[in-house]
């Protein structure tokens, strides 16, 4: 996919942030927002400093990125939209999804974060949260939802969740309905 190779493009112009983050990946359709908000909270009481991304907001822009539960400073918004922004201009463009990534990613780095919870934009085979080693991976109930991207039926909604599954790396599941539980399996 084109949008894959862009995203690659924009992070190596970015000099790779996120490259030695720790990553909890979650995808589904319904509950990314409430499991990735366990998530981290669980991993912040461990101790660890913390980034979570998340979309969409409630009230305001920087609610996307947390670091160590609180909002991202304006500031660092600022600054890490001044770099993506050159950056994504040097690579021919990206998606405000991928801009909005890699500025997490930029965050989460000059903040020191170790671990980090990425919640998928769309889908997650191809999502720009997708360039990652995760530690480990969670799908929630996966539905009909972008239909028109994702595919029409439960079944191939599921596929392109279970796109963020690795080899090798723990994963969890909520209970599925039997199309897209047969699919997580294979």
């Amino acid at each position: 996919q084109e949008c894959w190779t862009r995203f690659e493009a924009l992070l190596d112009r970015l000099g790779r942030p996120g490259a030695a983050l720790h990553v909890v990946h979650i995808a589904g359709t319904n509950g990314k927002g409430t499991t990735s908000a366990l998530c981290e909270a669980m991993l912040r009481e461990s101790g660890v400093r913390v980034g979570l991304f998340t979309s969409p907001h409630l009230h305001c822009f920087r609610e996307r990125i947390r670091i160590d539960g609180a909002l991202v400073s304006r500031e660092a918004v600022v600054a890490g939209m001044a770099r993506v922004s050159a950056a994504a201009e040097a690579v021919g463009g990206a998606s405000p999804f991928e801009k909005l990534t890699a500025l997490a990613l930029l965050c989460f780095d000059a903040a020191g974060v170790s671990w980090a919870v990425l919640e998928t934009g769309l889908g997650g085979r191809w999502d720009a949260t997708n360039h990652f080693s995760p530690r480990v991976c969670g799908v929630t109930r996966v539905g009909l939802d972008h239909v028109n991207v994702l595919g029409s039926t439960v079944r191939e909604i599921a596929g392109e969740k279970a796109g963020i599954l690795k080899r090798g790396v723990p994963a969890f599941s909520v209970a599925q309905a039997a199309d897209a539980a047969e699919v997580l399996r294979a």
